[in-house]
């Protein structure tokens, strides 16, 4: 299993949350997209656009740990099923 880190400054144009996360899908769809944005108003959006997760920076770290933590889980389920 591997990790995938985009970092994608969106502050100076419109953002387009729909296309990179899409994009990610499209190559590896099973891989599990976990958004970490500092504004945590945003979190919606990102998983109305297919996100499988949202943590905001300034959330403790044991929700972070958390997610990675249910996004593993899950994923080994859907290969195990397989």
């Amino acid at each position: 299993m591997g990790a995938v880190t985009v970092e994608k400054n969106i502050r100076k144009t419109k953002p387009s949350y729909r296309s990179p996360i899409r994009m990610l899908h499209n190559l590896v769809p099973r891989l599990k997209v976990i958004v970490m944005n500092s504004n945590p108003e945003s979190g919606r959006k990102y998983l109305k656009a297919g996100a499988d997760a949202f943590v905001s920076k300034g959330d403790q770290p044991e929700c972070l740990f958390e997610t990675l933590h249910r996004m593993t889980t899950q994923l080994n389920r859907e290969l195990n099923q397989s």
